[in-house]
């Protein structure tokens, strides 16, 4: 017993052993399994990519035809209202004087472009077909699209749009006419007016069909009139079954032609749009290079101009010290301390540092001032106290009998009277030098 139950022990454990390599997948087996569901995947997404942009496109038409029917009942309820003013008004009676333009009238309004209760019953279709559009645009995008009837359903809503709006602006182009080319030497008082000269022209029209059936039955008598009833039933069920299939031929042509025509417009529209984007592109581009042209350009100008308003403001400002600087010449405190050099003589002065002598006289036959020049080259302007030593000794020199002089002291630097002379003037002396050669108070 037990040894029956370890052989189909053995036996379980060997089946399931070698099933188990049967039943595990390869690498590459796994990968063409992924990459299966990718591709179905995928595809969905293409699809359902599809289907939202056809839907789009189909809600799109589906405005736009309800906006025409809008825009085609407006102007059919405008010209109806038009028609009717004028049966009444002084424009109708000019129109009722004219024959041609009575019959032009009448004709116009035998012949409405639609009626307002059939523009109506087709926008509300459209309405609810666009309503429910935008419903289910709301919800989860499902991948739904209307059925191809629907679709042909409204292609045929737009055509008949289109077809009788242009229709319509013909008749409001003849109407427009009609009233302008009206006569005007009428008496208006005394006319009819078009709702009247209408009764008037219906009533001898119902006239002239009595007299003219009694006239063709008495010509007609000898004839059979079943015969000719039947014969004349017949052509006419003729002509209107011919009638009727060729303006049903017509019908459909013509929407084929506008079906391929408005396809033909949009691939249009698209192309154009793309070239329009491109152009704009370029203007873009071309716009933002003037741009940083001008900017540059501006840049330079502004810097330009910067440059020019530093030289004026610094000539400016030259001009102010320049003046400053003639002022302070002419203070009585300044010309009191350089006396000695702003006086007048002949005596020119000539020496170093250590010495100072007159070498002899300017070269001039009038007394004038001591030299700037001079006065550099002996070093009296010079920063130090050898400096002061010889611009002291130029100043109070004695032998200069004619140009005031100095106080004559043992030291200049412990004498009250020149301790602060000499280093004031010398430093006068260096900042205004140029401008008393300018003015000719000093020799240049």
């Amino acid at each position: 017993m037990k040894m029956g139950i370890v052989g189909t022990s053995c036996a379980v454990w060997c089946i399931a052993a070698n099933l188990a390599p049967a039943q595990q997948a390869t690498p590459e087996q796994r990968q063409a399994e992924s990459a299966t569901r990718e591709l179905e995947r995928r595809t969905q997404d293409l699809e359902r990519e599809r289907i939202r942009r056809a839907r789009a496109t189909f809600t799109a038409k589906v405005e736009q035809t309800a906006e025409t029917l809008d825009g085609l009942l407006l102007r059919v309820d405008a010209f109806e209202n038009r028609k009717k003013v004028l049966l009444t008004s002084d424009e109708g009676k000019r129109v009722a004087h004219d024959p041609a333009g009575l019959m032009s009238y009448m004709e116009l309004d035998r012949s409405p472009v639609a009626g307002a209760d059939d523009l109506r019953a087709r926008r509300e279709i459209v309405a609810g077909l666009l309503s429910a559009l935008r419903q289910e645009a709301a919800k989860v995008d499902v991948g739904f699209l209307p059925d191809e009837a629907v679709r042909d359903q409204i292609d045929e809503q737009y055509f008949w749009a289109k077809d009788r709006t242009a229709k319509l602006a013909v008749q409001e182009s003849l109407f427009d006419k009609l009233v302008k080319q009206a006569p005007t030497a009428v008496e208006l008082a005394k006319a009819k007016t078009l709702e009247q000269a209408i009764l008037d022209y219906r009533a001898r029209w119902f006239e002239f069909l009595r007299d003219g059936r009694i006239v063709g039955e008495e010509q007609a008598k000898e004839q059979s009139q079943q015969v000719i009833t039947d014969a004349a039933k017949a052509a006419e069920l003729d002509r209107a079954r011919a009638e009727a299939e060729r303006l049903l031929s017509e019908a459909r042509a013509e929407t084929e032609r506008m079906r391929v025509d408005y396809e033909l417009r949009i691939e249009q529209q698209v192309l154009q749009e793309k070239e329009r984007q491109a152009q704009a592109d370029i203007r873009y581009q071309d716009t933002l290079a003037e741009l940083e042209r001008l900017r540059k350009t501006a840049d330079a100008e502004r810097h330009a101009k910067d440059i020019d308003t530093q030289v004026k403001t610094g000539r400016m400002q030259g001009d102010a010290e320049k003046k400053l600087l003639k002022e302070r010449c002419h203070e009585p405190k300044v010309q009191q301390t350089l006396a000695p050099f702003l006086s007048k003589g002949y005596l020119r002065p000539d020496g170093t540092y250590n010495s100072v002598s007159f070498k002899g006289n300017y070269d001039s036959s009038q007394p004038v001032p001591i030299s700037f020049k001079d006065l550099l080259e002996l070093g009296a302007l010079a920063p130090s106290g050898s400096g002061c030593d010889t611009l002291y000794s130029i100043g109070k020199d004695p032998r200069d009998t004619i140009r005031m002089r100095w106080p004559q002291a043992y030291d200049w630097r412990t004498d009250s009277r020149t301790r602060e002379l000499v280093p004031d003037a010398q430093k006068l002396l260096s900042e205004l030098g140029p401008t008393l050669v300018e003015l000719g108070m000093l020799q240049p």
